[in-house]
């Protein structure tokens, strides 16, 4: 069987469609090709090939994955965005094929990502617009994936009778199995990860490690910084930070590809994620939770509904006020002071990434899914 998966705003390399869902098809004996952004691939995976979307323009968009779908005849698509599943929708129309169209639901339609810019007018026009476009990618594809509660609610509201699973974003156990422990003598390193702006936390970070200096001072700790900067304005904010505490070990990288992030984990004691608790985010599970954990490392994170809805974190790490700096830093100084506590949160958290949180116990689930759908 032929799958093809079509991301039209992630790369090649993403971490759940290729690391996760394209492997494992892979390993079961599916041909499989990924029709997404750019980017580099360091691996070679029996059974697996890319194309490369390279026009920004959205007419030019479909035009491109129409041809690659035409080339590759695929039975199955499993398509990352409402436009990826119009897309192949399109393509089965014109090619006339029985090929089943699944939509992986995971982003929210309008979202903040979109850069809903304007007077108020024009942002609910455009807010509309977007959740017409997500209603069609929902109506002319067969099946679901969802990869969290709260995103598969309206989907399930609104069409009941369509097959649908649920496939959270968990991380397999074979990339974090034989991470190494962390060499006892070094700093306790605070790590955050992802897109460095105040909406997704990084200046509760920075205010947090700020209250934590103003009490403790810079000897015990170092960051790790793991990101990207949106805007001039947000790595102004880190730079203003990075000369006010010169004495303080900084290390910062730019995007990493997959294994790289996992193994920047290694020497990393804790995690966070202080984004701002609004709709948007109080209704979307962070990701990473899962590297993180999977990783051994305790976490410290904005207290989420949506983290409360999918898992207990008491033995784990702690859900915060985001804005309670103090707070944080008090739970960075217990953990420095007592290792007993960090000890077992670490160990909670690799266990439980393993035995609960873990891809390959659910990987069969997927490979049975794409089977069922394609004999419907």
């Amino acid at each position: 069987m032929k799958v093809a998966f079509v991301a039209t705003t992630h790369p090649v390399n993403d971490d759940r469609i290729f690391y996760h869902q394209a492997k494992t098809l892979c390993k079961a004996g599916f041909e499989v090709q990924i029709i997404a952004l750019h980017a580099i691939i360091d691996e070679h995976v029996n059974n697996l090939s890319f194309k490369t979307i390279e026009s920004t323009d959205i007419k030019k968009k479909a035009n491109e994955v129409l041809a690659y779908l035409s080339g590759f005849r695929p039975d199955v698509i499993v398509c990352s965005e409402p436009t990826s599943a119009y897309f192949s929708w399109k393509y089965r129309k014109k090619c006339r094929t029985k090929s089943v169209v699944i939509y992986d639901v995971t982003e929210w339609y309008p979202s903040k990502k979109q850069h809903l810019k304007g007077v108020f007018p024009v942002k609910v026009f455009k807010s509309l617009v977007y959740v017409v476009i997500n209603y069609i990618g929902a109506w002319v594809s067969n099946a679901f994936i969802f990869g969290e509660y709260y995103k598969a609610v309206p989907f399930k509201v609104l069409f009941p009778f369509k097959k649908a699973i649920e496939l959270p974003y968990y991380s397999s156990w074979e990339y974090f199995a034989n991470l190494p422990e962390k060499d006892k003598g070094t700093k306790f390193t605070l790590c955050y990860s992802g897109k460095l702006t105040q909406e997704k936390g990084f200046v509760n970070f920075l205010k947090a490690v700020e209250q934590y200096i103003a009490l403790n001072g810079v000897n015990k700790i170092r960051l790790k910084i793991i990101g990207w900067f949106p805007s001039d304005g947000d790595a102004k904010v880190f730079e203003t930070f990075r000369l006010k505490y010169n004495e303080l070990e900084i290390v910062r990288f730019d995007f990493l590809g997959y294994y790289k992030f996992i193994e920047e984990l290694a020497d990393v004691d804790l995690c966070f994620d202080l984004r701002i608790r609004c709709i948007e985010n109080n209704h979307a599970l962070p990701i990473k939770l899962f590297n993180y954990l999977a990783a051994g490392k305790p976490v410290v994170y904005s207290d989420l509904k949506a983290i409360r809805q999918h898992m207990p974190i008491d033995g784990l790490g702690y859900l915060v006020d985001p804005a309670d700096h103090r707070l944080i830093a008090d739970i960075i100084k217990q953990y420095i002071e007592d290792s007993f506590l960090y000890k077992k949160h670490s160990d909670n958290a690799r266990n439980m990434a393993k035995t609960c949180y873990n891809w390959d116990k659910y990987s069969d689930v997927f490979v049975n899914f794409i089977k069922e759908v394609r004999k419907k």
